[in-house]
């Protein structure tokens, strides 16, 4: 079978061999090129990695290679005869043992269509081609270790089945901070966001408690503010399938950069809720999805990705987004400068009724002095 191969030392215009090359355990990457060299040099330099590689010359065997042996990840070539990258990735999406699979693209910088096309079909990042393996290797890695992360929150998962309280609890915490490691990896590709979901959390967990006074929930101020604190930190999950040219580029967004970016919504809301249909009664999993989507919504309907109006929006996700936005105008970022308390809080009360819950409004300005203390704690990592 000529469409298949693995690295093999051989020339570039030599015919391609039918086998597979196996690393230490790093783990396994299909790639799939319809350039024979691409191929040779992809796999060559992953296989010196560790990672254990199979390569396939078009999308119809790189799928039909998926079915006989699932791969952790995917390194397509958006551009191919037959079935092109996005082709593929939909493909994968519609099956149910292939869709969690992330996909890594390489793609000419000459087709915006094409590349926004894939990340609505389940593409995670990508890297441009020409590729340059030091990129390549990078964003693989990065893969790799979120991957990591996800199987680690998934056995520890299984092995809450049959403990003692004491231990349930014990390892919920453990699973919490799986979870807030995964969202911090996130975090970190994104220049000038250091800290960024530290604070989230503690000022989300301020303003949850002062509504809870105020307002009807099922908890206690106490535990409803735990809650808020514990799933505030998996607001910008959806990020990690953000590439890192979009989140680091230091001027406006594109059109099709900008749909790519607010995607984050929605790929962080299908995460957690896949992982929540396992486990249906995880209060935090539940909020985090809730919070994840929602968390651009604004009061007047003008945000996104639904477009809802008012309290359509869940509660949790309305403290996170007055929360996400007064620290955003506090951060430097590559596309702006911080502001200082007083004017961040101008832009809260500025958005009241319009961006913002007006009660929520109203319980800020009554924290101010504690927002303002809580921010540059949490910020200096105290």
């Amino acid at each position: 079978m000529q469409d298949s191969l693995s690295y093999d030392p051989s020339p570039y215009d030599a015919d391609p061999p039918e086998a597979e090359l196996s690393g230490p355990g790093q783990g396994s990457v299909l790639v799939v090129d319809d350039t024979v060299g691409n191929l040779h040099i992809l796999a060559r330099e992953l296989s010196a990695r560790g990672y254990r590689v199979r390569a396939a010359l078009n999308g119809q065997t790189a799928l039909y290679m998926m079915a006989s042996e699932v791969p952790d990840l995917v390194l397509l070539d958006t551009h191919m005869p037959g079935l092109d990258g996005p082709a593929v990735t939909a493909r994968m999406q519609a099956l149910r043992e292939l869709r969690d699979i992330p996909v890594l693209l390489m793609h000419a910088a000459d087709d915006p269509d094409l590349l926004g096309r894939s990340f609505r079909d389940g593409a995670r990042d990508y890297v441009t081609k020409p590729f340059v393996i030091p990129e390549v290797l990078g964003r693989v890695a990065t893969q790799m270790e979120l991957i990591r992360l996800r199987h680690r929150l998934q056995d520890q998962h299984k092995r809450l089945s049959g403990m003692l309280v004491d231990q349930v609890r014990e390892l919920t915490e453990s699973q919490v901070a799986t979870i807030i490691a995964l969202s911090k990896l996130s975090e970190s590709r994104e220049r000038g966001s250091a800290q960024h979901i530290d604070r989230v959390r503690a000022l989300s967990e301020l303003l949850a408690w002062k509504v809870a006074t105020q307002a009807v929930v099922r908890e206690s101020p106490a535990e409803f503010a735990e809650l808020i604190r514990m799933a505030s930190a998996l607001h910008d999950i959806g990020k990690v399938s953000i590439p890192d040219a979009i989140l680091a580029k230091p001027g406006p967004l594109e059109p099709d950069e900008l749909e790519i970016a607010r995607a984050h919504t929605t790929f962080g809301y299908d995460t957690l809720q896949a992982v929540q249909r396992s486990y249906p009664n995880n209060a935090m999993l539940k909020v985090g999805a809730q919070i994840a989507r929602s968390h651009h919504e604004h009061w007047d309907g003008s945000g996104y990705p639904d477009g809802l109006l008012g309290a359509l929006t869940p509660l949790p996700a309305r403290i996170v987004a007055l929360v996400h936005a007064y620290d955003v105008a506090r951060s430097e970022r590559p596309y702006k400068r911080p502001l200082p308390h007083e004017a961040a809080a101008a832009t809260i009360h500025e958005g009241r009724g319009t961006l913002f819950d007006p009660v929520l409004v109203d319980a800020f300005a009554g924290l101010e002095g504690e927002f303002e203390r809580a921010w540059t704690v949490a910020g200096a990592g105290e």
